[in-house]
């Protein structure tokens, strides 16, 4: 899927891997990665077919005909059926969807009319509610009955011959607009909804990478933490860590590397060698198990993002709230990675939206705590070590044609951390 990271050993072997992957965007693209199409715009509508259901079969017999309000459209059907196509205008698609339609329905008896404008509709898996505009007020006019496919990673939402009728003060409404003899209750239509929400990458502003597609991550959750037993809860020991040498000198040589939400990029004055490492703002907590330094636990919750931004090569890596785990065998280091990597052969750059999960192994094995500082406790070069969900979740080996070090047990960059020890 990727314009993959190869092996790099030496600036031989990265100039030549550099410019296979330009040669190859220019063969199968015509040009740059940055050929993107570009992040989706909300898409898709609602087409409600009136006159179905014996309540709308009884406001066909009654000389009501169904009228769209520009610029939904309408198609005369059968039997006095009516089919009106609605665009989406809005969409927010989270646990619930909301649709904002372009137009409206009207019914119109003679010179009648009964309007619905304005009309939002609001879906969960199994309700969905149509709000419009009465009398100034927006207000619930109508329910849907029928299951929707919620998709909140993709940003989709879907109904298939769902069941439409009024509801709440839209009956009473309408048929005192209408004159009718009998209020218009129960299922007067049935309704077809898809709709794609816009969506944009995240990080465009810092990347420069757009997002065609948008993916869910299927990687294994972390691990959850330890319960520390009489810990003691500290802050302002920073979390310093390199990722990987390798991994910086890479996108430090033809992208750029951003810092966000209080993490800092490490840099030395120009022109010094690329960023040192990365320090995340944490609170910690540590507890002393027994009467040795072995049992120790400690957790350190850090927070802010880094950017790995690689343009050029179609991808960029986010790492975010890494959290350090000391607890012997078990040591590890947590993080949310989000990732976007443009595919060679299609040049479709895919998002997967942030994963968190169990990134590094940590051995302590070696480490004996320093207690220089009284009040303080520090695990000095701790050596880390790639995970199988933190190799698949850097997406950097996907596609590769030669061998890829971001693998599981891959060795990254040691880690120092500390942490008090009193309060």
């Amino acid at each position: 899927m990727s314009p993959t990271m190869f092996t790099f050993q030496s600036p031989l072997r990265l100039f030549l891997a550099m410019a296979f992957l330009l040669l190859g965007a220019v063969v199968v693209l015509g040009g740059s990665f940055a050929g993107s199409a570009g992040a989706v715009e909300t898409s898709g509508s609602s087409v409600v077919t009136l006159g179905t259901g014996k309540a709308g079969q009884k406001l066909i017999n009654q000389g009501v005909r169904f009228k769209a309000q520009s610029p939904a459209t309408r198609k005369k059907l059968s039997s006095g059926r009516t089919r009106i196509t609605a665009t989406a205008g809005d969409a927010q698609v989270t646990g619930t969807a909301k649709v904002t339609l372009r137009g409206g329905i009207t019914l119109k008896r003679g010179k009648r009319q009964f309007k619905l404008r304005g009309l939002v509709i609001k879906s969960k898996t199994k309700q969905t509610t149509v709000k419009g505009k009465l009398g100034g007020k927006l207000t619930t006019v109508a329910k849907v009955d029928g299951k929707s496919a919620v998709d909140p990673v993709a940003g989709t939402v879907e109904i298939s011959k769902g069941k439409f009728s009024l509801a709440g003060k839209a009956i009473k409404k309408a048929k005192n607009k209408l004159k009718l003899k009998q209020a218009p209750k129960g299922t007067i239509g049935k309704m077809d909804l898809g709709v794609q929400a816009a969506f944009e990458d995240p990080y465009l502003a810092e990347c420069g990478l757009e997002a065609d597609t948008k993916t869910a991550g299927t990687l294994p959750a972390a691990t959850p933490l330890p319960e520390l037993n009489g810990a003691v809860s500290s802050a302002g020991n920073p979390i310093t860590w390199g990722v990987k040498l390798s991994l910086r000198g890479y996108i430090a040589g033809i992208g750029k590397i951003v810092g966000l939400d209080g993490a800092v990029v490490n840099r030395l004055p120009f022109p010094g060698p690329p960023p040192t490492g990365f320090t995340f703002p944490d609170d910690a907590e540590y507890a002393a198990n027994g009467s040795g330094s072995a049992d120790d636990q400690a957790v350190l919750n850090g927070s802010g993002s880094i950017l790995f931004c690689n343009a050029p090569h179609g991808f960029r890596i986010v790492l975010s709230n890494p959290t350090v785990v000391i607890d012997g065998d078990n040591s590890r280091l947590i993080a949310d990675v989000d990732t976007n990597t443009t595919d060679l052969g299609t040049g479709i750059s895919d998002w997967i939206p942030a994963q968190r999960i169990d990134f590094a192994n940590l051995d302590t094995s070696s480490i004996v705590p320093e207690t220089d500082v009284p009040g303080k406790q520090t695990w000095t070069g701790v050596p880390t070590s790639l995970t199988a969900a933190g190799a698949e979740s850097l997406r950097l080996c996907e596609g590769n044609p030669g061998p890829c070090t971001y693998i599981d047990g891959a060795e990254f960059d040691p880690i120092t951390v500390t942490v008090k020890t009193t309060g």
